[in-house]
């Protein structure tokens, strides 16, 4: 069942066999701007490419280092479809998950089984300067938290360490301000929301493929950010709070969202395809 805890009980030394990546798109190298313009844009598609490559270091180093189970959650979803990776770019022993509509939650099928979560891609939260696109904040016991900072949370309460993560030089910064000493890969540097010093999409994959197993070999275990409940988030002038930090964030401050909603009807590329008398071409 996704969301549940893992016994408190510590290792000798840390053994890495079942890993959680969170992959998203804005902070990859060499992505500047808003990709929600154009679905078939040639540009868009570089940058999916350029993530698939990002995600593919991390996991290929993962197996590399002797995990046996990587999971993806590719997270990015401007059309509200969260399929942005090519899996055909992809080790051929990850898993993914993808896709919106009937997901089980936020952050699908992470648990306490896992031994360690990651991040590719990540970008600043709203509000934060010299960050490329930034957006998305929630205050919980009274930290501002981006999506990196809710995805350590959210780690740390199901006592699964966070071993490396990536993205906008913000973005790593906002994190490892929680939880300092995690393996890290900055892929650019904003001078504002549309700009960046970026490194290129090669030397980023080398990056974070030497910085996973770099991850993967310490002999310590992975800080964790020691957040404790009773857990409180603020929404505009109301305050939401509980011990479940899972059912919290899942059922209350997104409360909007139909978990597992199997309703059927045609996808956004049917409904175009009917409406201009066209057949319906599948990417």
């Amino acid at each position: 069942m996704a969301g549940k805890r893992r016994s408190g009980r510590g290792r000798k030394r840390p053994i890495y066999r079942k890993i959680y990546i969170m992959a998203d798109f804005e902070g990859i190298a060499g992505f500047l701007e808003w990709d929600d313009y154009d679905e078939t844009s040639p540009k868009r598609h570089r940058l999916r490419t350029f993530l698939s490559n990002e995600v593919n270091a991390a996991a290929t180093a993962c197996f590399e280092s002797g995990v046996e189970e990587v999971l993806v959650w590719d997270s990015h979803g401007p059309f509200g479809n969260c399929n942005n990776i090519y899996l055909e770019l992809l080790h051929p022993d990850v898993q993914v998950i993808q896709g919106n509509k009937g997901l089980p939650s936020f952050y699908p099928m992470l648990d306490g089984g896992f031994d360690a979560g990651m991040y590719i891609g990540m970008h600043a939260m709203e509000g934060t300067p010299h960050a490329v696109v930034p957006h998305t904040k929630v205050v919980l016991n009274g930290h501002e938290l981006g999506e990196g900072g809710m995805f350590l949370a959210m780690c740390s309460y199901l006592r699964v360490p966070v071993v490396f993560i990536s993205g906008d030089a913000a973005a790593v910064d906002e994190v490892l301000a929680l939880a300092p000493g995690i393996e890290h890969v900055k892929t650019k540097w904003a001078f504002g929301p549309y700009a960046a010093r970026t490194r290129t999409p090669a030397k980023s994959r080398e990056l974070i493929y030497d910085g996973v197993r770099k991850a993967l070999s310490r002999r310590v275990k992975a800080p964790t950010w020691d957040i404790r409940p009773p857990y409180v988030f603020r929404v505009g002038d109301q305050e939401i709070r509980g011990d479940d930090l899972w059912d919290l964030y899942n059922n209350r401050v997104l409360s909007g969202v139909k978990w597992s909603d199997q309703s059927v009807e045609p996808q956004r590329s049917q409904v175009w395809a009917l409406r201009k008398n066209r057949p319906v071409r599948y990417n």
